[in-house]
């Protein structure tokens, strides 16, 4: 944290968590799965070592299509990763190999 590109990069991350809160809160959703597509990419191209290798792959490919995007939640090697999409029943396709839990808003 005390390099200074890491620590504005880590800026970046919490700006674009905070606005997803209050577009979530607001009901703004398009707003919402914009900033979850960037958070995404963030992770992926900043955290990578966060990233499971086994969910490597189908984290790019929802960058890549746009079909869902994901977000690593919790902390110190446990957690879970949290998904958003607009296309419910194209992202459950895709990620059928996988076990998953649909929450809705």
């Amino acid at each position: 944290y005390k390099n200074t590109e890491f620590k504005n990069s880590i800026a970046k991350l919490i700006r674009l968590n905070n606005d997803s809160i209050t577009q979530l809160l607001a009901g703004n959703y398009k707003s919402l799965l914009d900033n979850f597509k960037m958070i995404s990419n963030f992770t992926l191209e900043n955290m990578k070592p966060m990233v499971p290798n086994s969910v490597n792959g189908i984290w790019k490919n929802g960058l890549k299509t746009d079909t869902y995007y994901l977000k690593l939640c919790g902390s110190g090697g446990g957690g879970m990763m949290l998904g958003m999409t607009d296309n419910l029943n194209n992202a459950m396709e895709q990620l059928s190999e996988f076990e998953t839990h649909i929450l809705s808003i």
